[in-house]
């Protein structure tokens, strides 16, 4: 799955219209800054492949209006732990984030920096265990 960033050069914030067929569809562009030494535009980020294609097909993007700032690849595929092995301790009791957050606090794992299920996922396959249940 792709992260694309889109950004409106010169603005902080801005909604756009654009245009899908017979259909319009508003984007919010917001988080940009303007001062003496550096210059962000308002960005827009969506992993949505639709979203992405209306924008990367619309005339403004055409004209230059709306610029992709960056294109980055994501996904569970790393993240996932090893199924199988010799060595792997299974958790299969560990349903939920919390639980996760626990066992992996015994293997020295800060429960600060676990917030999602892909997180657990990335830090079990680390410490080679496997929460198959999560």
């Amino acid at each position: 799955m792709l992260r694309k960033t889109y950004g409106v050069p010169g603005k902080i914030e801005t909604v756009m219209v654009l245009k899908s067929g017979k259909n319009d569809v508003v984007i919010n562009f917001k988080g940009g800054s303007i001062v003496d030494f550096a210059r962000h535009p308002a960005s827009y980020a969506t992993t949505n492949p639709i979203h992405q294609a209306i924008i990367e097909n619309s005339a403004e993007f055409k004209r230059g209006e709306i610029k992709l700032l960056s294109c980055i690849e994501i996904g569970e595929t790393a993240a996932a732990p090893k199924k199988s092995g010799a060595g792997v301790k299974e958790y299969p009791e560990v349903t939920g984030t919390q639980k996760a957050i626990e066992v992996l606090k015994e293997y020295g794992v800060d429960a600060a920096s676990v917030k999602t299920k892909a997180d657990a996922k990335r830090f079990a396959a680390e410490k080679n265990i496997s929460f198959p249940n999560l």
